[in-house]
């Protein structure tokens, strides 16, 4: 099994839990395994230098086909080792120039800066599609939390390795926990709540089908707080990040078996502990739009020389992930481990 063979929709996003959790090496795998196909490509943040600019290590760099489709910045098309022809440009601006969209005319290595902002990058999508491409690959941001555009890329890539932490167990267990995150479907009791369209911050749906509307964060506490309201609490939906103190007056009033709504999984910015203590209530997390967690590499080797058992750290990750029939690779052998 290739790491291809889980693709199945027009985009994919490429995400990492750290730096040099092995990004890069997953999308030159994709790119090789999908010659045929006319490849869109982008990113949120930079990538494809030889160097990591802030860590000083060597990295891999992005190699492409002729006939790919790339959106980068106008202050790269230089250091891009291909013939190219500038399709469009976007009007989006990024500290490396505007984001300008080529195609490569000969095979090469690129360097990527592509939008900061997920507007930003699904209008750039959007774009790549429209003139042609068969699969968009969007290289992640570093931040894990800022890759997704789940109304164009439900498809997600989740690359994990030794650079996230010294400790293995940490590692497994972040991972895991992301994993989780990233799998939460919608459930047929909150989907009226789902559906709801509001520009408020918080939304919190009563059980006679009124709702109470804020922007305030201190008077969302306090509704949540009021015990004349802890049994009528059907759901509440943020229009933001939902964290630990967000769902703090939720866990302190005791309000069981509701439901919690944000846009994505990337709004789900909550500690472990704290989605425990969600979990110990049956309260549960629920996406407007969900995503789709269709692989997870590994990579048991960090930039700074530490390494992990790769075997130990594949079999101990594997015995979590397996109920979420998630596949996992190994990205250093290239090769399906689970």
């Amino acid at each position: 099994m290739k790491i291809s063979d889980t693709i199945k929709s027009s985009s994919v996003a490429i995400i990492g839990m750290s730096k040099n959790a092995g990004k890069t090496t997953v999308l030159n795998a994709i790119i090789k395994e999908n010659q045929q196909k006319t490849l869109g490509i982008t990113s949120i943040g930079r990538d494809g230098e030889s160097i990591d600019l802030v860590t000083g290590t060597k990295k891999p760099e992005i190699y492409v086909s002729a006939g790919a489709i790339i959106a980068t910045a106008k202050d790269l098309l230089n250091s891009c080792d291909i013939t190219q022809e500038i399709l469009d440009t976007t009007g989006i601006l990024t500290p490396l120039g505007e984001v300008i969209i080529i195609r490569a005319l000969s095979c090469g290595f690129v360097q990527i800066a592509g939008p900061s902002t997920v507007d930003g990058l699904q209008s750039v999508c959007e774009q790549i599609l429209n003139l042609g491409a068969e699969l968009v690959l969007i290289d992640g941001a570093i931040n894990r939390k800022s890759f997704s555009v789940p109304t164009l890329c439900k498809e997600v890539i989740l690359c994990s390795g030794a650079s996230l932490d010294s400790s293995m167990h940490k590692v497994i267990t972040e991972t895991h926990y992301t994993a989780q995150l990233l799998t939460i479907k919608q459930l047929e009791q909150f989907k009226q709540e789902i559906a709801y369209q509001s520009d408020s911050k918080f939304v919190v749906f009563l059980d006679d089908n009124n709702t109470y509307e804020t922007d305030s964060p201190v008077e969302y506490s306090g509704f949540i707080s009021k015990s004349k309201h802890r049994k009528s609490i059907k759901a509440v939906c943020i229009n933001g990040a939902i964290t630990d103190t967000v769902v703090k007056p939720i866990i302190e009033s005791g309000i069981r078996n509701i439901g919690i709504i944000g846009f994505d999984a990337s709004k789900f910015l909550l500690s472990k502990s704290y989605f425990e203590k969600l979990c110990s209530l049956d309260c549960m997390l629920q996406p407007k739009h969900e995503m789709e967690l269709i692989a997870i590499t590994v990579n048991p080797y960090s930039a700074s020389g530490a390494s992990f058992d790769k075997h130990k750290f594949i079999d101990e990750l594997a015995k979590l992930i397996k109920p979420m029939r998630v596949p996992i690779f190994d990205v250093q052998e290239g090769r399906y481990v689970f």
